[in-house]
Formats: structure tokens, C-alpha cells, sequence
């Protein structure tokens, strides 16, 4: 497969300049073995090069040139040049299982042999038209360096673009073994292969949209096969949805830029949970989720990761308040589901911030480095006290703490304004939750201390569950609102 056109023109430029090298050295034999390296290199970095082009340009260069001077060596012995012939391209032959592009580049190799070893008048003038065709092949590499630029790892991302396009039409398509095809999968473990070890941390994301990838054909396969024939309507709704997403994914990676926001995405794909009587579509919006997450830069997903963890603490935490009124007033299955996605976020929010040390320091925006450590930091504290109130919510009547209640709507209106400052809307000024629960804890006559007795204790831990709960907020809050460009403030 061919590459872009500016890859062509690169090309195209790199002949046009050996051409010109021999016309202003007025030497025929210099233009036209320069004008064959540079066209038998320019040639090689058309193939669906899995490297950096400049990489790629550069060992194209270096195999032909050396089989260059290798057929000049050989020049004055036939037996010798043809048994090299024969091994170089039974060699050949073998790069082709490789792919159609190496078995391409190895045949174009051979050429570099025979020309030297037929066209050379001796040795010595063999060699001058190797030197020449050197050069033909160094101006191929030096071209690459010019404008314009792909973004980092750009074969690796066009591999994982093909995927997901594949999944995109394979979800739609009437045929079921369009889900099934392994060649899209097989490219992008390659690509993926090649990089070397150095590389490998700031490219963690594409690595973790190749495993999503796999996962989200498992759920569209379960989702076909399981989806009963009276609900085929809304299915084939969901499918279509789903494809729209894979698109959106697909051209993110391709292109490093998003093409729709997270929060549309994340409003598609959980108005359609919401509306789905199936498991088996939740689960596959799931994946679609984890996969909208990964294809950019860790620094440029982590708010909105951090917006979709606080919309789900926003939903979380007024639902256990709530449940200190009475015994059972809150459907734990919800809620322990809840902590569940809760959990898959901060662990994707936690391995971005890890991810973000390996990147440039100009995508770490709008945080810093040491910001995005307090704000992971205490996304687990906030995390740990849900999980205190929860495993303490009353189990007797005696251990209810109905006034907690009260809390829950301005924790619903703190986290819910707090989401939309993390995705980039007017921050959040710090000290008013904590003026409300001030205010709060003044009013209710809850003791704050245990002054003996279970009831006095479980009321007593209540109040120091919350108040610790809307400690760590204010930090988070604070932090979220130290970003680099700060907007002005807007109370919660």
C-alpha cells in the first residue's frame, strides 16, 4: 500500500535533486547513478513503511548502496557474482513472508547488484558508481527531514486506524465473519513490535487500544449472538452507534487530534446503557469508553477522565449519604456497580498521570507534573472514603443518621460543577463545600466526638466520615483549580 502524497513528492524531489547533481557536475555517469539511487530508494519508502520515514529511508538506502558495492566487487568473477545472486535473492524470497512491502524492498535490493556488477568497466569504476548511487540514496534520506511532519509513531497509528475502521464496518455489516477477519489485528501487533523499548512508555496508549480492541469484537460478537430477534430494532440503533464511535476512534489515532469530545461520547454511550435492557450492549459501551479514552497524548485525556470519575462520584456519593437515612434506603447492587466503574476510571486516570512522565512537557497541559500527582494522589484519598461510607452504612435503626441527608444535594451540585471545571468550564472556588458542611454540622447538633454509646458512635463516625470526605474534595478542588490558565471562578 501506498503512502500519502507528500510522501510521493519527497519522492519525486529526491530524483529531481540527484538529476540536477549531474547536470551542474556536467557528468553523465554521476546523474544518471545518482537518478537510480535516488529512484530505487524514493521507490522504498513508498511501502507502508512501519518505522520513522527517515528510519525507513535510511536502511533502504544503506542495503541498496552495500549491494552496490558488492556487485562492483564481484564484477571480474562471474561464478562468484552468480552464486551471490542466487543466495541474495533465495533471501529475498524469504523477506516476503514478511509482508508484501519487505519482500518488495529485499527484490529492489538485488537490483543494486546487478547493475554495478553488469554495467561496471572494471572494479575501480564500479566502485565510483556505487559512491554515486550512494549519493542518489542519501539525498532520498536527507529530503525526508523536510515538512510536513506526521505525528509520533504515524505507522503505528495508521495500523491501529485500520482496526478500529475494520471494527466500525465489521459492527454494521450483515455479514458475521466481518468481525472475525485476524489481518487488521496481525498489522497492528507488528507495527506495534517494531518499537523499540525506549519508546514504549510514551506509546502505552496505543498498546492499551490494541487490547481494547480485542475486547470490543468480543462484546459486538456476544452482542450479535445474543440480542433476541424482538429487540433487533434498538440493536441495530446500538450497533450503528457503536460504529459511529469506532470511527471517531479511528480517525483520532490516525490523526493525534480529537474529532468529537469525550463528553459527547461518554453522553452517547451512557444514554444508551441507560436505555438498554442488555447486558451485553452495556458491556460493549463499556469497552467503547475505555477505547475513547486511549488514542491521544495521557496529559490530553486526563480531564476528561477525571471529569467522567467525578460525574460518577457525583452520582455515588448522594446515594450514600441518602443511605444513612434508613436501613436499605440505597440499592447497594447500584451502588457497589457504581464503585466498579469508579474504580476502572481511576485506574485509567492513575496509569495516564504515569504515562504523562515519558511525554513532552508541553502537552502537560493544564497541570504540571507535580499537580497531576496531587490530583491522583487525592482522587485515591476522595475513592477511600466512599469506600468508608460505604462499609459503614447502618445495618440497625439505631446506627441511621438521617441528617445527613441534607449534604447530599450540595455534594450533587459541588461534583457535578466540579466535573465540568475538570473538562476545562469555569473552575470551582475552593472552601465552599466546607462552608456548607461548617454550617451543616453547626445546625444538626450531631456530636463530632463519641461520647459513649453505639448510637453516639455510629452518628459521631457518620460526621467524621463526611467531614473527611469533604476534606479530600477541597483539595481536589483546590488542585483542579490551580491549572496553568486559570478561568474565574464560579461557586458551586
Amino acid at each position: 500500500m501506498f503512502a500519502a502524497p507528500s510522501v510521493i513528492a519527497r519522492a519525486v524531489l529526491g530524483v529531481l535533486l540527484a538529476t540536477l547533481l549531474g547536470g551542474l557536475l556536467d557528468d553523465p555517469v554521476a546523474g544518471a547513478m545518482a537518478g537510480v539511487g535516488a529512484f530505487i530508494c524514493g521507490i522504498g519508502t513508498l511501502l507502508s513503511p512501519l518505522r520513522h520515514r527517515v528510519v525507513n529511508a535510511l536502511g533502504m538506502a544503506a542495503a541498496f548502496s552495500a549491494m552496490a558495492v558488492l556487485g562492483a566487487l564481484v564484477h571480474g568473477t562471474t561464478w562468484l557474482f552468480l552464486l551471490l545472486l542466487a543466495v541474495a535473492a533465495f533471501a529475498a524470497g524469504l523477506w516476503r513472508t514478511l509482508g508484501v512491502a519487505p519482500g518488495i524492498r529485499g527484490c529492489l535490493t538485488l537490483i543494486g547488484l546487478m547493475i554495478t556488477a553488469d554495467l561496471a568497466p572494471d572494479v575501480h569504476g564500479g566502485l565510483v558508481m556505487a559512491g554515486w548511487i550512494a549519493t542518489g540514496t542519501g539525498l532520498v534520506v536527507v529530503v525526508q527531514l523536510l515538512p510536513p511532519y506526521d505525528p509520533r509513531f504515524a505507522a503505528q497509528r495508521r495500523a491501529l486506524a485500520a482496526l478500529y475502521r475494520s471494527l466500525a464496518e465489521g459492527s454494521v455489516s450483515a455479514d458475521s465473519a466481518a468481525l472475525g477477519r485476524s489481518a487488521p489485528f496481525t498489522a497492528s501487533r507488528q507495527a506495534l513490535d517494531l518499537l523499540p523499548q525506549f519508546s514504549r512508555p510514551p506509546a502505552a496508549a496505543m498498546f492499551g487500544l490494541l487490547g481494547e480492541a480485542e475486547r470490543i469484537r468480543r462484546a459486538l460478537q456476544t452482542v450479535r449472538l445474543t440480542v433476541p430477534a424482538s429487540a433487533a430494532a434498538g440493536n441495530q440503533e446500538a450497533l450503528a452507534a457503536a460504529a459511529q464511535v469506532l470511527g471517531d476512534i479511528s480517525r483520532t489515532v490516525a490523526s493525534g487530534r480529537e474529532h468529537r469530545t469525550p463528553e459527547d461520547v461518554w453522553a452517547l454511550l451512557e444514554s444508551w446503557e441507560a436505555t438498554s435492557p442488555l447486558r451485553s450492549p452495556c458491556d460493549l459501551a463499556a469497552r467503547l469508553r475505555a477505547a475513547e479514552e486511549q488514542p491521544t497524548w495521557s496529559t490530553r485525556r486526563l480531564p476528561g477522565l477525571l471529569a467522567e470519575w467525578l460525574r460518577l462520584q457525583d452520582r455515588l456519593l448522594p446515594d450514600l449519604l441518602t443511605g444513612y437515612a434508613d436501613v436499605g434506603a440505597t440499592d447497594l447492587a447500584a451502588v457497589d456497580e457504581l464503585r466498579a466503574r469508579s474504580r476502572q476510571i481511576r485506574e485509567h486516570l492513575e496509569a495516564a498521570v504515569e504515562q504523562s512522565h515519558a511525554e513532552p512537557a508541553r502537552q502537560r497541559d493544564p497541570w504540571s507534573t507535580v499537580q497531576l500527582e496531587q490530583i491522583s494522589a487525592q482522587v485515591s484519598t476522595v475513592a477511600g472514603c466512599v469506600t468508608l461510607l460505604r462499609e459503614h452504612l447502618p445495618r440497625t435503626a439505631q446506627e441511621t443518621v438521617p441528617e445527613l441527608t441534607e449534604l447530599a444535594d450540595p455534594l450533587h451540585e459541588h461534583l457535578g460543577a466540579l466535573a465540568r471545571a475538570a473538562a476545562g468550564a469555569e473552575t470551582v472556588a475552593p472552601g465552599a463545600l466546607r462552608s456548607v458542611f461548617d454550617s451543616f454540622a453547626a445546625s444538626s447538633g450531631l456530636p463530632a466526638e463519641t461520647s459513649g454509646g453505639s448510637d453516639s458512635a455510629a452518628a459521631s463516625r457518620a460526621v467524621a466520615l463526611s467531614a473527611a470526605t469533604v476534606d479530600a474534595i477541597e483539595a481536589l478542588t483546590a488542585t483542579i483549580a490551580s491549572r496553568h490558565h486559570p478561568r474565574r471562578h464560579a461557586a458551586a
